[in-house]
């Protein structure tokens, strides 16, 4: 409730925002209103959402098809995940939209990422119950929001897709602040299963996280959800670091 009361007050003042103080678009430098996006550049990125993935590795395929010649010729990166499906690589301006939803604190900004979102879970994974990334402990008692329980309040609320939490975070340590092999070996033991009684463990869910750096926040989820019975992972990310 107190989550809920907290992004209705957040909605109301974007909408007041959208309708009374413009912004400078962060990519273009063209008048923006509901977010520091306008709309030729919101169109835009949404047509550049690249569509043909390697299943294994998120890799973006021109001539191949499900999986990239790496992930053919030796063992899969993800590991008995059915498919991983980045939207956006992690290059050039696609950094800034990032950068103005966690860093500067453009909740707006959520709005453009549901909407990128939704199509791809009705086209890719429609029916199938979505298991957010958790953030770390007490990040919204502090911060006051966390940017994926933002994305799946929208994709639940508005959209009507299927949330089911079935994880939780144990370290507060700040994975962006750690070096490659500092946050494999952190994210090992990072995320346990949330505890609810009498819950039905769906067979096939789709993991949703922000970014994929080196994969090991995946891999560690994917590992609890394995064990709770989960048959199926699919991995849905807005970004991939090339």
């Amino acid at each position: 409730m107190k989550y809920f009361l907290f992004n209705l007050k957040h909605s109301l003042a974007s909408f007041f925002a959208y309708l009374t103080f413009p912004k400078e678009c962060s990519l273009c430098g063209k008048i923006a209103y509901a977010m520091p996006l306008c709309v030729n550049c919101e169109k835009k990125l949404i047509s550049e959402k690249i569509t043909n993935r390697c299943k294994s590795c998120g890799k973006e395929l021109f001539f191949e098809k499900d999986f990239c010649m790496k992930c053919r010729q030796k063992e899969r990166f993800f590991e008995n995940c059915e498919s991983v499906y980045p939207i956006f690589s992690y290059v050039l301006q696609k950094k800034k939209l990032l950068y103005m939803w966690k860093v500067a604190n453009h909740r707006e900004m959520v709005f453009f990422f549901g909407k990128v979102c939704f199509p791809i879970f009705q086209e890719r994974f429609k029916n199938i119950p979505i298991v957010p990334v958790p953030p770390r402990p007490n990040k919204i008692a502090e911060k006051g929001w966390d940017q994926i329980e933002d994305l799946v309040w929208i994709l639940e609320k508005k959209y009507k897709l299927k949330i089911c939490r079935l994880l939780e975070r144990t370290t507060k340590i700040q994975q962006k602040k750690l070096g490659k092999e500092d946050r494999l070996s952190e994210s090992k033991h990072s995320y346990v299963a949330k505890t609810v009684k009498n819950r039905k463990i769906p067979k096939e869910i789709v993991l949703l996280d922000d970014v994929i750096t080196t994969g090991s926040t995946i891999n560690s989820c994917k590992e609890v959800l394995l064990s709770l019975g989960v048959e199926k992972i699919h991995c849905v990310s807005l970004f991939i670091v090339p």
